[in-house]
């Protein structure tokens, strides 16, 4: 929800240069005419990637560049490119004064004959699609969010980068869960892969906003329910999850 309202925030005081309504979504439109087509994308080398696709949209990243993890500006592959373009044709599917949404604010907008706001639309967004809008806005521009969720007065270019990394993991978590796929299994991939402080530090971050979030989040409680036998195979895995446990409580 942050990350919705972050990015409807930023994108409508761009669109304030031409739109004091922010629905005017003629610069995107022009963003989107240059797009390749998938079949161009996936058959384009990284070479090519970065001499055809270096035009942007407001003051964003071009659309061939991205941030390293130490915040550096470096060529962007085509499967990050896809993930924009999917993004912005999602934006541009609202971009109309007419129809049917089943998100009550757009319909309300279409019954009044009217194109919806960005700060709207970005509501309808899958949490992959604001995460590839994110990495395309420029460092100065994920400062502020950054800082929000790290709970920091200042944040370091390793702190901005690792946002960028927290969101991706919990959209990943997220996707595990809403399709029903068992949840356990996929976190011990990260102790198999050593990234387990990955998923630690997530937590620590969600801890951290609940406590200062006024909503009321269900309680963790420990409780005995059976007994695990511990083997050479499985032992590394019950520590994990019993410090994760203890993380969360």
């Amino acid at each position: 929800m942050a990350l919705k309202s972050y990015l409807g925030e930023i994108l409508s005081f761009k669109m304030l240069s031409t739109s004091i309504y922010c629905n005017d979504y003629s610069q995107f439109v022009n963003f989107k005419k240059q797009f390749p087509d998938k079949a161009t994308l996936k058959s384009d080398s990284q070479s090519d990637i970065n001499r055809k696709y270096s035009f942007r949209v407001y003051d964003m990243l071009p659309l061939n560049q991205m941030y390293s993890s130490n915040m550096t500006v470096i060529a962007a592959p085509a499967n990050i490119i896809s993930n924009r373009i999917r993004a912005i044709n999602k934006i541009l599917e609202s971009n109309r004064n007419s129809g049917t949404s089943s998100n009550i604010s757009i319909q309300h907008c279409y019954d009044k004959g009217e194109i919806p706001p960005i700060w709207i639309v970005i509501h309808t967004l899958s949490l992959g699609d604001l995460l590839a809008l994110f990495n395309m806005l420029k460092k100065n521009d994920r400062v502020e969010f950054c800082k929000y969720i790290l709970r920091k007065k200042r944040v370091k270019s390793v702190d901005i980068a690792g946002v960028s990394t927290k969101v991706n993991e919990i959209r990943k978590i997220r996707n595990t869960i809403n399709h029903y796929e068992p949840i356990i299994p996929y976190l011990m991939k990260y102790v198999d892969d050593g990234k387990k402080d990955t998923i630690i530090s997530v937590v620590n971050v969600i801890k951290k906003h609940n406590k200062c979030s006024n909503i009321k989040y269900p309680v963790i409680k420990r409780s005995k329910i059976w007994e695990l036998t511990t083997t050479a195979y499985n032992r590394k895995y019950i520590v994990f999850i019993d410090e994760l446990i203890y993380k969360m409580l």
